[in-house]
């Protein structure tokens, strides 16, 4: 349909009258009954598009003049009136030139003066607005905070992080939001669970590059839990944390399968830092820093950069399940992969460390110790590398 394919523009001014319109129309709103909850923030880009759904089943698509957004909807000016409870379909352009789209419904239509109509839309889930617009410090904080309430009742939840995402297992309620603030202070997506079958059903949904379990608690929580993840076929690394400074309890924990122990209490540098080298982030144990792309300041590879460091993610885990079992047919596959995308990408030293497992499976066949070595090398790579600084 030509009426899709090339949006309807029923407010047809140049850019230096949208953006006059637009100022005539910041005047002050008195208060009412049921103000919206959230921030709202000027949006001014000059490419948004709206496709209704009206009431016959067909779907148009207009061109419209952003007038302020926030996390649960929209305002927009439109030259024709729009019936409210329409859905919709928003398009918006991220501060990284990339187009988002989100469903929605209209729940206002007020006209202004002329054929111009002022429209509110609400979003089916609330955006991130940090993705579309420079917000001042005061706005961040309560960007912030409006964010962490609709992750706590479940409304939204949280995006992939560059730096990983972490199991935390512990049946203390308290401790959990102890430990989870800081995971999330550290830059890493907590998923947390209370029993086993949690932590289960958490590893069955989502892509987790390292665990912490509490194994102080009843065996079902701790060193089971340890044995049952590795039986599983759960390849990441593993944080054991006891309330218990005691050797058996540790020797039982690291038997079980786990990599490391700390003992209660712990700050959070320190957690932090425990978490860091299992996952291969921040510092190596030989003082090497992060990894940045050189695309790292091209705003229009951003995104990509984004998905490239979160699928090495689930990289770094295959890899280390298929040194674990010395399938060298997996390795060297996934080698060349890297190999082929890691420059690709700006990360010459994610291709030279591929390049060097690959050379010490062919020149040290039999040497596991010696390609372990080369494997452990690359992962440290890919656990260090950034889109930017």
């Amino acid at each position: 349909m030509s009426s899709f394919d090339n949006p309807i523009e029923t407010i047809q001014l140049d850019e230096r009258e949208k953006r006059k319109l637009i100022e005539a129309l910041k005047q002050p709103k008195p208060a009412h009954e049921g103000a919206r909850r959230g921030i709202r923030v000027p949006y001014n880009s000059s490419f948004v598009t709206v496709s209704i759904t009206n009431p016959g089943g067909n779907v148009v698509k207009y061109s419209v003049i952003p007038r302020n957004l926030s996390r649960q909807g929209i305002a927009f000016l439109h030259g024709r009136f729009i019936y409210p409870d329409s859905k919709c379909s928003i398009t918006l352009q991220t501060l990284d030139d990339e187009n988002m789209t989100m469903d929605g419904v209209i729940v206002r239509c007020n006209h202004l003066a002329g054929m111009i109509h002022e429209v509110a839309a609400v979003f089916n889930s609330p955006i991130d607005l940090t993705l579309f617009a420079n917000l001042t410090p005061s706005e961040e904080e309560s960007h912030t905070e409006e964010y962490e309430n609709d992750v706590s009742s479940g409304k939204i939840e949280r995006g992939p992080s560059e730096m990983g995402t972490i199991l935390l297992v512990d049946s203390y309620t308290l401790d959990r939001r102890l430990y989870g603030a800081f995971l999330d202070r550290g830059g890493y997506l907590c998923r947390d669970a209370a029993n086993m079958q949690d932590a289960i059903e958490v590893l069955d949904r989502y892509q987790v590059d390292a665990a912490v379990i509490d194994v102080c608690c009843e065996p079902e929580y701790g060193i089971a839990l340890i044995s049952q993840l590795v039986v599983a076929g759960f390849s990441g690394p593993i944080l054991a944390i006891s309330v218990e400074d005691d050797e058996h309890v540790q020797q039982t924990a690291i038997s079980a399968g786990a990599h490391r122990f700390i003992s209660k209490p712990v700050a959070s540098e320190t957690f932090i830092a425990q978490i860091n080298q299992l996952v291969g982030n921040g510092v190596a144990a030989d003082g090497r820093g992060p990894i940045v792309s050189t695309f790292g300041q091209d705003e229009w590879m951003r995104h990509l950069l984004r998905e490239f460091i979160n699928d090495s993610r689930e990289t770094v885990n295959t890899l280390r399940s298929a040194a674990f079992t010395s399938d060298e047919a997996q390795i060297r596959q996934i080698c060349r992969q890297l190999k082929g995308a890691g420059g690709g990408y700006g990360f010459e030293e994610v291709s030279q460390s591929a390049s060097e497992v690959i050379m010490a499976l062919e020149n040290m066949a039999g040497d596991v110790q010696a390609q372990q070595v080369a494997v452990d090398s690359l992962l440290n790579v890919l656990g260090r590398i950034r889109a930017s600084e």
